[in-house]
């Protein structure tokens, strides 16, 4: 009897020692896992933030179109690489005389030109797209 008691609390020690060794593993890989990442850091090396990687969505233009009346000849683009206005000419639809006057758009726009060449009276429609995109923060 003396003996099984001598067995049975021996193996509870064992048992004890065994769990408590299956702990500290996984604390001294956390620590050298912040030792590397301190070496990293003190090299130069900075670990990826996640603020780099985030990104939010903006409602903006997408896209301009010449609906009547003008062509779009250069479209200038905002940091975040979306249409921010366009350049235009106004267009006669009645003879094709295209003129020199520059306009600018920076939403929808309606307006009217009157032709130098024909005197036609022609109505200018410029349109632009809105859309939700993603913007990297």
């Amino acid at each position: 009897m003396k003996k099984r008691m001598l067995i049975a609390g021996f193996l509870c020690v064992l048992l004890v020692l065994t769990t408590a060794c299956g702990t500290v593993e996984p604390q001294n890989e956390s620590e050298e896992s912040r030792e590397t990442e301190r070496d990293a850091t003190s090299a130069g090396a900075n670990p990826p933030s996640q603020a780099e990687n985030e990104t939010h969505q903006e409602y903006g233009i997408v896209s301009f179109q010449a609906v009547e009346g003008a062509v779009i000849y250069d479209t200038e683009y905002g940091e975040n690489g979306f249409p921010v206005s366009c350049q235009f000419h106004k267009k006669c639809e009645s003879c094709g005389y295209v003129s020199n006057n520059n306009g600018q758009a920076r939403d929808n726009l309606s307006t009217s030109y009157h032709c130098e060449k024909c005197g036609n009276n022609q109505h200018v429609e410029i349109t632009a797209t809105f859309d939700w995109f993603d913007v990297q923060d």
